[in-house]
């Protein structure tokens, strides 16, 4: 292999690789009805004695925060503590870093694609890429699911310790930060579940693109 062609690939496997997972992650993040619709179905109001407005407003408070430069901390006046919110500054420095890397790689992805479709001796390139990029993400969901699925609650805290090192503001008290009140550990398992199937379909489909031959 050409070093111009291993570079292509790697290129090319690297970043679908990425925009598959940033998407994934993003998916929960940004399409709000899954909250709505997750608060519904579980009866949130009855089983916090908040009211449904109330839920959905903090949600959207909060979120707005996380998803919105700029954007000053809120959880809707509910009562929330320093640590608390300084857990929030850190997830929103997260989802930045994630959103970043989903537009990066998506606009990269199609520089590379439309920048090589005119050439025909790169086309097996691009279907090894497809088919590594999808092998390689497959890994993502049967490693923590598996590990979920074992002790959800010790991956839970694995998660948090090596995404927040050396800190514990992510452990809240429901009595200072009543917002964790409305998102109960079921809530992140959907959340989990979603960016699972997400990548798994997504790397099935790559898989079926790169062993088409036209």
């Amino acid at each position: 292999m050409k070093p111009a062609h291993f570079a292509f690939s790697l290129c090319l496997t690297l970043s679908l690789f990425l925009f598959i997972l940033s998407f994934s992650i993003a998916l929960p993040i940004y399409i709000r009805p899954v909250y709505y619709i997750y608060s519904e179905l579980s009866e949130l109001p009855e089983r916090t004695g908040y009211e449904k407005a109330e839920i959905r407003e903090a949600y959207d408070s909060v979120l707005d925060y996380l998803t919105i430069p700029g954007k000053d901390f809120s959880v809707n006046g509910m009562k929330y503590s320093y640590s608390g919110k300084s857990h929030f500054e850190d997830c929103k420095r997260l989802f930045s870093l994630n959103t970043s890397a989903l537009i990066f790689s998506f606009f990269l992805t199609l520089l590379i694609l439309f920048g090589s479709r005119q050439k025909p001796e790169l086309s097996g390139y691009r279907r090894k890429s497809f088919l590594y990029a999808g092998a390689l993400s497959l890994i993502f969901p049967a490693v923590i699911g598996g590990i979920a699925l074992i002790d959800f609650n010790s991956a839970f805290t694995l998660f948090h310790k090596f995404l927040f090192p050396g800190k514990i503001n992510w452990i809240f008290n429901p009595q200072t930060d009543e917002i964790i009140n409305i998102l109960p550990e079921e809530f992140f398992m959907l959340c989990g579940a979603i960016i699972g199937l997400s990548v798994l379909v997504l790397s099935i489909l790559l898989i079926v693109l790169g062993k088409k031959k036209s």
